[in-house]
């Protein structure tokens, strides 16, 4: 009594998980890619695709850009510390581009997340990375430079656009 049992999970059925979610992220930054209109996009395929489990830790990233493996592990549980658990709702969308606070690795790539729902309980986010054109100039001063810093903050509030006529911070 009190002792935790151990749950077994055969290799055949991991692997048929693991392959799975690959797939996923593989053809979810496929879509991102064919939709897209941005050049770096479209044509240097310069985009990441990765699910997070509700906790916001990483269950499989699509092998897209090298380099962004691992660049936005910090941001599921930024959205996850700024916004409770309850407030978020299906059809709810995240964006930041902010490097220092869980988003991408420079100001150019811009993240969106989203929860996904299964029976009203939040159980995985889908979340992905695009480089956008470079829009500043190319000073070293400051991360000032290269543009607006978007903190992760809600795009989305059940599937609508808000207004900021009603409110900013939403």
């Amino acid at each position: 009594m009190g002792e935790a049992r151990a749950m077994s999970i055969d290799p055949i059925t991991v692997e048929v998980i693991g392959a799975a979610m690959a797939s996923i992220v593989e053809e979810t930054g496929e879509t991102l890619i064919r939709a897209s209109h941005s050049t770096n996009i479209k044509e240097r395929r310069d985009c990441s695709t990765a699910l997070f489990n509700a906790r916001g830790e990483t269950l499989c990233q699509a092998e897209h850009i090298p380099i962004h493996l691992g660049s936005f592990l910090d941001l599921v549980p930024h959205i996850m510390r700024r916004y409770p658990t309850q407030d978020i709702r299906p059809g709810d969308a995240f964006i930041g581009n902010d490097a220092y606070e869980g988003g991408g690795t420079h100001l150019p790539d811009i993240v969106l997340a989203e929860p996904i729902f299964v029976d009203n309980s939040l159980v995985a986010w889908t979340v992905n990375l695009a480089h956008h054109a470079d829009f500043v100039d190319r000073g070293h001063a400051h991360i000032y430079q290269e543009g607006l810093r978007i903190p992760p903050v809600r795009l989305y509030r059940g599937g609508e656009l808000p207004s900021c006529r009603r409110t900013c911070r939403t």
